[in-house]
């Protein structure tokens, strides 16, 4: 996968959807990349992603 499609597809995506903020995506408090991706590479395996929560009683 090249860095532009997973741009668009992953990272784009994953943002739009939190951004809507709906049950359980109101529950993510911060989101982290790192790996292959955040060090530049142009052809990344995949994108690393750690999602921070809260809780909810649900």
């Amino acid at each position: 996968m090249n860095r532009e499609r997973a741009t668009s597809l992953l990272l784009v995506e994953l943002i739009d959807r939190l951004e809507v903020g709906a049950w359980p995506l109101g529950l993510v408090e911060e989101v982290y990349v790192f790996g292959s991706y955040v060090c530049g590479s142009l052809t990344p395996n995949d994108v690393d992603v750690v999602v921070q929560h809260g809780t909810d009683r649900k």
